[in-house]
């Protein structure tokens, strides 16, 4: 178990707690929590966020081994938007206000099937939110950029699955398939002052690819390799008028 600390002259502090070891024979697995509340010394400018990450490692027999990852962060941060000058030369003194959360879950698995061939594979699945209020930047020396406000997410799921085989010491080979999903909306309302301006977007992204790959080792320091992928995206993009479907390849 382990505790600890910091604080400097800018009051920033931060503090976590975690501990962890051997469960059991075949099991380990460790366990964070912490907490952050920062500032640079600038002008309304801080970010205070709490976090929690778990990992596991198992082998629950000889031939598999697995491995596990979890985070969560949630939070809040405040400042001037980029390129509006800061807390020294802002025309407009509100800050931008942005609140999030983000989760993250990843496994990783290794399966020795027979001698010199192995079963390899590994998902992750990260997920965003969050809500923003930028107050926008004055006219300068480049235009003014208009307050927007609103609501985004994104979400992903990616995994692959691939077997490696090395039927003699010079020579493997790598093949597998791959599966990646990607979703992302935003509820937003640009502010032009007279008028606002609905900004929303929804897109739907798949995408499936077949790979391989041959490496050849003739000598110590020398690796000759020929790979091969296919892939075929995808695209679901959500309009007024209805939904629009592209398929790649």
């Amino acid at each position: 178990a382990e505790l600890r600390g910091d604080i400097n002259s800018h009051e920033s502090k931060s503090g976590a707690f975690s501990f962890g070891g051997d469960i059991s024979d075949d099991l380990a697995a460790s366990l964070m929590f912490g907490h952050e509340d920062k500032t640079s010394g600038a002008d309304k400018d801080s970010l205070e966020q709490s976090y929690l990450l778990g990992r596991a490692s198992s082998e629950p027999t000889e031939d598999l081994f697995l491995d596990w990852v979890f985070f969560r962060v949630d939070g809040d941060a405040r400042g001037f938007p980029e390129d509006s000058g800061g807390d020294r030369l802002a025309v407009i003194r509100d800050p931008e206000k942005r609140d999030f959360r983000l989760e993250a879950f990843g496994l990783n698995g290794e399966w020795d099937l027979a001698d010199r061939m192995m079963l390899k594979g590994s998902t992750s699945w990260p997920s965003h939110r969050e809500k923003a209020d930028n107050p926008g930047i004055a006219a300068g020396v480049w235009d003014a950029v208009p307050a927007v406000s609103g609501k985004r997410t994104f979400d992903r799921l990616d995994g692959q699955l691939y077997l490696l085989a090395q039927p003699t010491n010079e020579f493997s080979v790598t093949a597998g398939l791959a599966y990646d999903r990607e979703e992302g909306t935003s509820d937003d309302l640009i502010d032009f002052g007279e008028f606002t301006v609905p900004a929303d977007f929804d897109l739907t992204r798949p995408s499936w690819s077949l790979f391989t790959e041959l490496a050849y080792r003739p000598r110590p320091h020398l690796t000759l390799q020929s790979g091969l992928r296919h892939d075929m995206p995808e695209i679901w993009q959500q309009t007024d008028g209805g939904i629009t479907h592209f398929v790649a390849s």
